[in-house]
């Protein structure tokens, strides 16, 4: 995407977690200059579930409650909405609290750190087997991570 291709699209996303404007130094192949571009900004964010603590994560502030809902069910706590009973996020504490439907729930304690950028973690929990038809080359998957990545304007 070329600069001002990337610039009006950044006027067009919700400026909630971008920091406009960071003033850099920049090396090309012409050498050493200053430049400036719109960042993502950061923040940490504690998940507690249950009132206890999960686990705090960085994380550009914005869409904070789709984040939490959505971790929760990657790491397999919920299986769906259904699954919550109530969820507050409340960015100026750096804090979401979750109350599940099912208040016995006890929360995974093994967490296995993943090789990411800095280190990831997930928890050991009990997986839903998945049955499905759904067939997809390598060629359709290599497609359609390069359609995310085109989508992608921030993290670039």
């Amino acid at each position: 995407m070329k600069k001002r291709n990337r610039q009006e699209a950044i006027g067009k996303l919700d400026l909630k977690g971008i920091v406009p404007d960071v003033v850099f130094d920049r090396f090309s192949a012409e050498g050493w200059g200053r430049a400036s571009s719109h960042l993502p900004s950061e923040m940490a964010l504690a998940i507690h579930v249950n009132r206890q603590e999960l686990i705090t994560i960085l994380c550009t502030p914005a869409k904070l409650n789709y984040l939490v809902l959505g971790f929760l069910y990657a790491e397999g706590i919920i299986s769906g909405i259904g699954d919550v009973a109530s969820m507050r996020v409340c960015e100026e504490e750096s804090l979401a609290d979750v109350i599940l439907s099912n208040p016995e729930y006890e929360l995974p304690t093994q967490r296995t750190l993943t090789p990411g950028c800095g280190g990831g973690a997930t928890f050991k929990t009990q997986g839903k087997r998945i049955d499905s038809d759904l067939v997809a080359t390598p060629k359709e998957v290599l497609s359609l991570m390069k359609q995310f990545q085109k989508q992608m304007v921030l993290y670039r």
